[in-house]
């Protein structure tokens, strides 16, 4: 069942370049969080790991969509998405902080996907780019402020092919 969860294709309405996996996604939430965060936490790296694993079931359904849905709508759904979770063994309560952390990284991930899709000439990506920073701007107050500085100061780039020595 984990591995299938992790099968799960993203982004499946956006056209895009690729696979986009919820195994890359969640591998790439978890290094943000270690890398950004001051004090990572293993019971958060297992959720971050497990955030989405109820999708094997429920499917990626897109952020428009869940932002259409009513409250009792998107309540049930997010309900139907933990009970799979919980099915697998892998529910890890958060606390507010690890819970916001969760949260960030989910969203950067994205953030950092959509900028190597414009990158490859999918302006489809801009679209992602823009809700997510209108999103990190509304919230800007939870943001932590390395997680600031980190997207003000990027610009993708490849990393060169050369092995470092």
């Amino acid at each position: 069942m984990l591995r299938e969860a992790a099968a799960v294709e993203r982004a499946h309405v956006l056209p895009h370049h690729g696979s986009y996996s919820n195994g890359a996604h969640q591998y790439g939430c978890v290094m943000l969080y270690l890398e950004l965060c001051p004090d990572p936490q293993f019971k958060t790296v297992r959720a971050i790991l497990a955030h989405d694993l109820g999708e094997r079931w429920c499917g990626d359904i897109p952020a428009p969509a869940k932002w259409s849905m009513d409250k009792v709508l998107r309540a049930e759904l997010e309900e139907l998405e933990e009970r799979c979770i919980r099915r697998m063994g892998q529910e890890f309560p958060l606390d507010h902080v690890e819970a916001m952390w969760l949260k960030v990284v989910d969203c950067l991930d994205l953030w950092l996907w959509a900028h190597e899709q414009l990158a490859m000439g999918n302006r489809n990506a801009q679209t992602v780019i823009d809700n997510i920073e209108k999103f990190f701007h509304l919230k800007r107050a939870n943001i932590p402020i390395n997680v600031v500085c980190f997207m003000a100061d990027y610009e993708w780039q490849r990393t060169p092919d050369e092995i470092p020595e």
